[in-house]
């Protein structure tokens, strides 16, 4: 759905646009403009400062989004306000997550895409993740898509899809 990987069938239509009939570097863009990731491993540049990392998409945006949200706001309100020139080395598992949320909310998505965020979290970081979720998608009315194998946060999910295999069974 997010366009990091191509269906094998079908087609992913976002706001009127098929994802897959775009070229590799128009993909990219549009990726970067209209979805926010959050991945499992964080996906973070270890030699960067948490500030650093959630200003990569600006970095990487050939068109400028209009409306484009400021990093320190970004960090303070995923609690890290103490940590935004801290390398992302120094963190823990738990703050490196937050600094993943942050940076998938910098451009204003109106979709984020979490692929299981609390996989790599004890249970005390893990629920801080999905209380965190809960906020930012009620305070900033984003669209979040969120895979899990916790049936407990799925559950607590507006809605959720079971998938066996690539069916859906519920």
């Amino acid at each position: 759905m997010s366009g990091l990987d191509a269906p094998t069938k079908g087609s992913v239509n976002y706001d009127g646009v098929n994802l897959y009939q775009l070229k590799e570097g128009e993909l990219a863009q549009f990726r970067n403009r209209n979805f926010g990731i959050i991945f499992q491993n964080y996906n973070l540049i270890q030699d960067f400062t948490a500030y650093e990392n959630v200003e990569v998409p600006l970095l990487l945006a050939k068109k400028k989004n209009r409306k484009m949200r400021n990093p320190s706001d970004l960090l303070e309100m995923v609690g890290l306000k103490d940590k935004i020139h801290t390398k992302v080395t120094l963190l823990s598992g738990g703050e490196q997550q937050r600094v993943s949320i942050a940076r998938a909310l910098i451009q204003e998505a109106r979709a984020i895409f979490s692929d299981e965020p609390t996989g790599a979290l004890d249970y005390e970081n893990s629920n801080m993740i999905i209380e965190l979720l809960a906020m930012l998608k009620k305070e900033l009315d984003v669209c979040i898509v969120l895979v899990t194998h916790d049936v407990s946060i799925a559950k607590s999910a507006d809605r959720y899809v079971t998938l066996n295999y690539g069916k859906i069974i519920n």
